[in-house]
């Protein structure tokens, strides 16, 4: 009689393969269902913390939140999402980080986000595994294509609307949002400019979810205007489906 070592047995559904997998696929339909992607910019929450605006976002029924820092040191990049991790996971909010696999991966986050300029998909791809998240940046058709084409699971596309965030971008407008959608199957998050006036138009022409930055970072009380969004994106989303 063959005896195996328990530690030795893999059972069936439960190798590492099927579990990243797994773990990849709840991911994904955590973006997808999140409709809100809740961007805190380190510019500009100015003196705030970054974990205080996370709590707001939270309070709001926030369910993605993404930490972008474009003037830290990476040091300070990390201390920071370090700290976010754990509450966003005690919260059962996905956590993605702009700009840093590396970064991504030391803290343990849901997913990281680079642009077109950024370190190449496939690069980044061996950097956080199978099971991350990898979204992209799009500003043309071209690049939304290019962008498909490789191993991510989302594409952002923007700026949709005239925006301070990144006033380097042109506004693409919501042609070619439009224009996406008819070419790509993957999950798009619309950016730039959005706002609860202009929603409607957003999802109208085929996003799956929109990333707001100043218009949250800028209102008085964050917590209740996310809550608000919030509000306006479900109610939405049960007037398409009914």
């Amino acid at each position: 009689m063959t005896t195996v070592c328990r530690s030795c047995r893999v059972r069936r559904g439960h190798s590492p393969a099927s579990r990243t997998k797994r773990e990849a696929d709840l991911r994904l339909a955590g973006l997808r269902s999140a409709g809100l992607y809740c961007i805190i910019d380190r510019e500009l929450i100015g003196r705030r913390s970054p974990i205080a605006v996370a709590e707001a976002m939270i309070a709001g029924g926030a369910r993605l939140i993404q930490y972008r820092d474009k003037v830290s040191e990476p040091g300070d990049v990390y201390r920071a999402c370090k700290r976010l991790r754990p509450m966003l996971r005690k919260a059962d909010v996905l956590f993605v980080v702009n700009d840093y696999p590396d970064i991504a991966v030391a803290v343990g986050a849901d997913g990281v986000h680079v642009g077109v300029n950024d370190l190449p998909v496939s690069a980044c791809r061996r950097v956080v595994g199978e099971e991350m998240l990898i979204g992209r940046s799009s500003h043309s058709l071209d690049e939304a294509l290019k962008g498909a084409a490789q191993p991510i699971d989302y594409l952002a596309v923007g700026a949709i609307f005239a925006t301070m965030t990144k006033p380097e971008y042109a506004v693409v407008g919501l042609d070619l949002l439009a224009e996406v959608r008819k070419s790509v199957e993957l999950p798009l998050i619309a950016i730039g400019g959005i706002t609860l006036r202009n929603l409607d138009e957003v999802f109208a022409r085929g996003a799956d979810g929109v990333a707001i930055v100043s218009d949250i970072l800028n209102a008085s009380d964050i917590t209740h205007h996310v809550r608000s969004l919030m509000r306006h994106i479900k109610r939405r989303r049960r007037c398409t489906t009914e």
